[in-house]
């Protein structure tokens, strides 16, 4: 009988070690599966070259930072190697879907050939930071016209939009997009709310368009944001933004011209940037002409200047 019994421990003992074999693997292969998912970077490009701008012009670029791993992308800091560049940037960006990495670039204190760089860190094991760059020629004299570059285009006046209504009211706006160089096509433009429409009027294919920006009418006094998306056919430049806000002011806010401004009924700005033509711009707003907010929003909706510093305001009266 004792031998029978020690003839059968081995049988028992391969067949225990074969079931915690099975109980155990499965769970030891996932804790490997989950060791091995990581993000994975991928930048279509890392540069761009605007050749000639004129000092004082603004350089920028949006540059497409995609998440091709199978776990979260974090992207940590996005830092300028000097005080001329402005970063913004996506915190995360998802498996399988892409973010966007903003560099920009001050020219008004650069002169000649300049390369500038900002460093971009991620949480990607294989590739921990990456380096894009602007470069450019920049030229002495003055600006031709308001706006900033984005890569292949030129856009005026603003990549930010300010619009002002009285409850009830529309506003609008329109946003001029230049390719001075290699043609671009503006595909479509969209919105994130439902506040504003928005269109693209084609002025010369593949060259010059406008964006038309209009506000629906609004009864409830406070500021409204939204953000536009503009894609084109350009691989270097296939989607970028422009930040619209509205303002829509209280009923008592807007009073008669007549009861708090007897002197100045009517107020029109001839701005000029430094040495260039005057360029009218036309009367505010009546809510702005009411309270005379004259902030900066309500100068760039006048088409001045980029900083309040440079403008030259003859005020009219009656």
């Amino acid at each position: 009988m004792l031998i029978a019994r020690f003839h059968r421990m081995p049988r028992l003992i391969f067949l225990t070690l074969t079931v915690l074999t099975v109980i155990t693997l499965p769970a030891h292969a996932r804790r490997n599966s989950s060791a091995q998912r990581a993000p994975r970077v991928v930048t279509p490009s890392t540069s761009f070259s605007f050749g000639d701008v004129y000092r004082g012009e603004i350089i920028s670029q949006v540059f497409v930072v995609k998440n091709d791993g199978d776990a979260e992308l974090k992207l940590t800091d996005f830092t300028g190697t000097c005080g001329c560049e402005v970063t913004r940037w996506d915190k995360s960006v998802p498996p399988g879907k892409e973010g966007w990495a903003t560099l920009e670039v001050q020219t008004v204190s650069q002169s000649g050939e300049i390369s500038k760089t900002a460093i971009l860190h991620t949480n990607d094991p294989e590739r921990p930071t990456i380096v894009f760059t602007l470069n450019a020629n920049v030229l002495g004299g003055v600006p031709l016209r308001q706006g900033r570059y984005i890569g292949p285009i030129f856009i005026s006046p603003e990549a930010r939009v300010a619009l002002y209504a009285s409850p009830g009211k529309k506003a609008s706006t329109e946003i001029s997009i230049t390719a001075d160089n290699a043609a671009v096509k503006v595909v479509r433009v969209e919105g994130g709310t439902k506040r504003f429409n928005s269109r693209i009027e084609t002025i010369e294919p593949g060259r010059t368009y406008k964006v038309i920006v209009e506000s629906l009418p609004i009864e409830t006094p406070d500021l409204y944001f939204d953000q536009l998306r503009i894609f084109t056919d350009s691989e270097s430049l296939p989607v970028f933004t422009v930040d619209v806000s509205l303002r829509v002011y209280a009923r008592q806010q807007i009073l008669r011209r007549s009861d708090k401004l007897p002197v100045f009924r009517r107020i029109f700005s001839s701005i000029q940037c430094s040495s260039a033509s005057p360029r009218q711009a036309g009367s505010l707003p009546d809510p702005l002409l009411a309270s005379l907010m004259l902030d900066v929003h309500a100068l760039d909706k006048l088409a001045a200047c980029r900083t309040t510093r440079r403008l030259r305001i003859r005020f009219s009266a009656d």
